[in-house]
Order: structure tokens, then C-alpha cells, then sequence
């Protein structure tokens, strides 16, 4: 089963695929490329060779600041509406672990994310940024960037 982001611009009328690309396939797409230039392996199915794409648990969106949660340390963020997304650089720790119960609330001219998962783990952001990250009941600011 594909995994994949929809977006509507037109309140549900018509939906649209928006692609991402995990870091695991961001490293298999240069490999690929690099393969490739030197006149090697084309095959389509590199990247799925190499890779396999986690779930996605759940997404919300609150203006242009967007956050996905999934499975196995899947953490991606948006700050275009959804348009593009990327994968937040998470600890090591924490990379096995799953997201979901995300809250986005507009603060001033923020808006602050907060998420929940696997072992009591919370992230919270601000825009796009990882602001404090860890465990509750001690949460601590983000050295993450």
C-alpha cells in the first residue's frame, strides 16, 4: 500500500498527491544519481530496493505550518501549506519510535506544534523549528537543528 499526503485546495472538491521524500530516500535518490552518471544501473525501483516508506499516522495543518507524525521516528514538517515537506532531524533515541496526537495553535505570530508519542516522548515546535524535545515529564529545549 502506498503512503501518501493529499491536499485540497477547494475544501475536499478535488484532491492532489503531494510528494515527500524520507532522508533514507534522499540518500538513495544521490546514490542513484551518482550510479547513474557513471553510466550504471536506471532501474525505476532503486529506491524502493533500498528504502521502505513508514506510515504516516496523522497530519494537520494550521496556515502555512504543517506537521505529519508516523511510524518508526517518521517526523516531517511543512512550512507552505503542505505544498513541501521535509524530515525533521531527530535524536537517535528516537528514531524507532511512532507519532501521532498532534495540536497546532497560533501563538502571536507563531504557530506552536505540539506532538505526542511512543514512551511518553513529546515534541514541540515553533513555525518549522524543533523547539524542546525529550520525554514527560521533563521536556527540555531543542539543541536540535
Amino acid at each position: 500500500m502506498a503512503k501518501l499526503i493529499l491536499k485540497t485546495g477547494d475544501g475536499g472538491v478535488s484532491w492532489k498527491a503531494v510528494k515527500y521524500m524520507t532522508s533514507e530516500e534522499e540518500s538513495a535518490m544521490k546514490a542513484l544519481k551518482k550510479i547513474i552518471a557513471k553510466g550504471g544501473r536506471t532501474e525505476e525501483n532503486y529506491i524502493k530496493e533500498r528504502t521502505q516508506r513508514r506510515p504516516l499516522f496523522e497530519i494537520k495543518l494550521l496556515g502555512d505550518i504543517a506537521i505529519a507524525g508516523g511510524d518508526a521516528g517518521i517526523f516531517l514538517v511543512s512550512g507552505d501549506g503542505g505544498e513541501t515537506w521535509h524530515e525533521a532531524k531527530l535524536p537517535a533515541d528516537m528514531s524507532l519510535l511512532w507519532f501521532r496526537g498532534i495540536s497546532l495553535a497560533q501563538k502571536g505570530d507563531s504557530i506552536v506544534g505540539a506532538v505526542i508519542g511512543a514512551k511518553s516522548v513529546c515534541i514541540v515546535t515553533l513555525d518549522t523549528d524543533l523547539y524542546a524535545i525529550g520525554y514527560l515529564p521533563s521536556l527540555q529545549r531543542s539543541e536540535v537543528k
